[in-house]
Parts: structure tokens; C-alpha cells; sequence
């Protein structure tokens, strides 16, 4: 629930400055990334690949939160425990305000 805010916030905060610059790259973009990839269509698929891809803070807030998910399946308990600090040296590191403050919590 944070992680998902936070990436909510960090795309908030990017879309204002990018319409500040005449760009609409981020427009009608909210929910996509919400969702779960695995239950996209092809065409949101498509869409959001793109912007997966690029070079925006929201995708790198979301690349974030993704391994933080991914992170809950681990089985073996020192490798989860690797994980997690590999998943908070990137988050404290990521220069995204919102995400080094669910990092810290």
C-alpha cells in the first residue's frame, strides 16, 4: 500500500513538472501503474512497456516497488534478508523523496 502512494506521489509530482515543460508523457497514466502486468491486455502491455522503459522517476519508483513485491516469495530466510537490504540500499539511494520515506519506515 505505501509503495504503491509513493510511486502515485513520485508520478504526481513528475507529471506537474513535465506539463511545466509543454510534455504529456505521463497523461492518463495513473491507474496503469497500479496494475498487476500480469492482467494487462496486450495493448496496455504495449503502453506501458514504453514507459517502462524510459527514462522517467515513476518508472524507476515502480521498478522499486516491483522488487519489494517480489521480495514476499522468497522461501530461503538469508536470501530474503539479502534481498531486503539490497532492495533498501536501492530505495534510500533512488533520489525519489517518497520512496526513501517508505524505505526508512
Amino acid at each position: 500500500k505505501y509503495l504503491g502512494e509513493a510511486v502515485d506521489k513520485v508520478r504526481r509530482e513528475e507529471h506537474k513538472a513535465l506539463m511545466a515543460e509543454g510534455r504529456d508523457d505521463l497523461k492518463g497514466s495513473k491507474y496503469t501503474w497500479q496494475y498487476n502486468p500480469q492482467n494487462m491486455s496486450a495493448r496496455q502491455w504495449r503502453d506501458f512497456k514504453s514507459l517502462r522503459e524510459s527514462a522517467l522517476k515513476t518508472a524507476r519508483a515502480w521498478a522499486i516497488k516491483e522488487l519489494a513485491m517480489s521480495l514476499w516469495h522468497y522461501v530461503s530466510k538469508a536470501w530474503a534478508k539479502k534481498g531486503w537490504k539490497r532492495w533498501l540500499s536501492w530505495a534510500v539511494r533512488s533520489r525519489l523523496e517518497p520512496i526513501k520515506k517508505v524505505a526508512r519506515m
